[in-house]
């Protein structure tokens, strides 16, 4: 939802950076094939300082092509991640059982927030402002069309890849704020998103010695796509609390 610092990269800067890179290259070696999965660790801190995206090619087979890509700065690897391109073909009709949960879409009008987003529950309709959606039921996320790097237009996987960091907005979400951090997030897609939002509606979540684990759906216009999950660590320094216009750092004694 928020950044946990003025002078940190958000968690779907990084994310979108890292598919960016792994799609370049992808593109380089076997255009005909699409992305399928991408898991990020983040494993510092990312600054906003001087960045750049280094890849290598894991595994070049007939239908899966494998991409690990390094966010670094300053000489140091601060993220990465590990990318599945696959050749697609035709679905079986058979059918498969799917949770039924809501995939509810900001209508016209709706405003945003500064990072481009608005939030919603169960039982509270879309608002830019995530202290008003504090009621004890799912939450969902949608974020809107916005660049990773200044003057591009992000691609779909892309936008996927800076959406999935906000799967732990939507599960780590209590009443008073975010008090867990994702230090990871793995998304897996069956399709690119379609139009010019993504959304998350939480899907499960537990939690024990402050540690959690949740998982979130996908959505856009069209109806769900993927799954994102992440593991999350509880905050000991400080937390993000809602506030009336948005969030605020908050230090723990």
């Amino acid at each position: 939802m928020a950044g946990w610092g003025n002078d940190q990269l958000q968690g779907p800067a990084v994310a979108g950076l890292l598919g960016r890179g792994a799609e370049a290259r992808a593109r380089l070696e076997r255009p005909e094939l699409v992305p399928a999965r991408a898991a990020f660790e983040m494993v510092r801190a990312a600054r906003k300082a001087v960045t750049g995206v280094r890849t290598e090619v894991v595994r070049n087979g007939p239908r899966l092509l494998v991409v690990d890509a390094f966010l670094e700065q300053g000489g140091e690897m601060i993220a990465r991640a590990h990318t599945f391109f696959v050749r697609g073909g035709i679905s079986p009709e058979d059918h498969v059982w799917t949770p039924d949960v809501s995939i509810p879409v900001p209508g016209q009008g709706v405003p945003f927030d500064e990072f481009g987003r608005c939030y919603r529950s169960e039982s509270t309709e879309w608002s830019p402002i995530p202290g008003r959606v504090t009621s004890p039921s799912r939450k969902y996320v949608w974020q809107g069309d916005i660049g990773t790097v200044e003057g591009e237009k992000p691609t779909g996987f892309e936008r996927v890849c800076a959406a999935s960091d906000l799967g732990s907005a939507s599960v780590n979400w209590s009443e008073r704020g975010a008090q867990y951090i994702n230090a990871d997030a793995t998304v897996s897609i069956s399709r690119l998103p379609s139009g010019s939002g993504i959304g998350i509606a939480a899907l499960d979540w537990s939690a024990n010695g402050g540690v959690s684990a949740g998982a979130a759906r996908l959505f856009d216009e069209m109806g769900p796509f993927g799954v994102v999950s992440v593991s999350a660590i509880a905050q000991t320094r400080v937390r993000v609390d809602f506030t009336p216009d948005g969030f605020a750092l908050r230090e723990l004694l």
